[in-house]
C-alpha cells in the first residue's frame, strides 16, 4: 500500500502485538508498536473485507472481524488470510499476535489444503 513505508512494514512484521480488552465481534484491536502512515488524515471510504487491518489516527492496528462494517476511511496495510482467520476468533484479550508476509498464492495453498482437510473430515464422519 502506498500509506505505510518499507520501515513500518518491517515494524509491522518484525513486532508482536497483544490483543486489547476493547475488541469485539466487529473489530479485534491491537495494542503494541504504533503503526505510522504515511497520510495525515482519513481516506476516501472504501471496502472493507473481513480480515483487513485498518490502521487509524492512533496506529493501533484493528483487525475486521465477523461483525466489521463494509466501508471504511482508515488505511489498509494488510489482510488476514482466510486460512488464518479461525485462528483471531480465537484470540482473547492478552494473546500475542505476529504478522508474516504471504504472496497471495502461497495464500491461496494454505485455504485449499484447509478446505482439503475439512473436506476429508466430512468423508470420515
Amino acid at each position: 500500500s502506498n500509506y505505510f513505508n518499507d520501515n513500518t512494514w518491517n515494524d509491522f512484521t518484525s513486532n508482536s502485538f497483544l490483543v486489547s480488552n476493547l475488541s469485539n465481534r466487529m473489530g479485534i484491536r491491537l495494542d503494541g508498536n504504533k503503526i505510522n502512515s504515511t497520510i495525515d488524515n482519513e481516506i476516501i471510504t472504501e471496502g472493507v473485507p473481513l480480515g483487513a487491518i485498518q490502521v487509524p489516527k492512533s496506529g493501533d492496528p484493528i483487525i475486521s472481524f465477523v461483525e466489521h462494517q463494509t466501508t471504511g476511511g482508515y488505511p489498509k496495510i494488510a489482510n488476514v488470510i482466510m486460512a488464518d482467520l479461525y485462528k483471531v476468533g480465537q484470540l482473547k484479550p492478552g494473546d500475542k499476535i505476529k504478522f508474516d508476509l504471504v504472496t497471495i498464492e502461497e495464500a491461496e495453498k494454505l485455504r485449499f489444503e484447509q478446505l482439503a482437510f475439512i473436506n476429508n473430515l466430512e468423508k470420515n464422519d
